[in-house]
């Protein structure tokens, strides 16, 4: 199994500096954008991969 990590960094003093660890189903707000909450879950797309998507490819083609 792959680790599912975010690590988010901020540039302080001329350095990139961590300024966030997140794991596998975290939310996360961070800069840039600390008012949107994303949920890390929406970012492994492997899981999606594995997953049956909810609105099939012919959906809506009046097959």
């Amino acid at each position: 199994m792959d680790a599912k990590t975010l690590d988010v960094f901020r540039l302080k003093d001329g350095l990139w500096v961590v300024s966030g660890l997140y794991v596998e189903d975290d939310k996360v707000r961070a800069e840039p954008f600390p008012e949107v909450e994303i949920d890390l879950t929406d970012l492994w797309l492997g899981d999606r991969l594995r997953r049956p998507s909810p609105h099939p490819i012919d959906e809506g083609l009046g097959s």
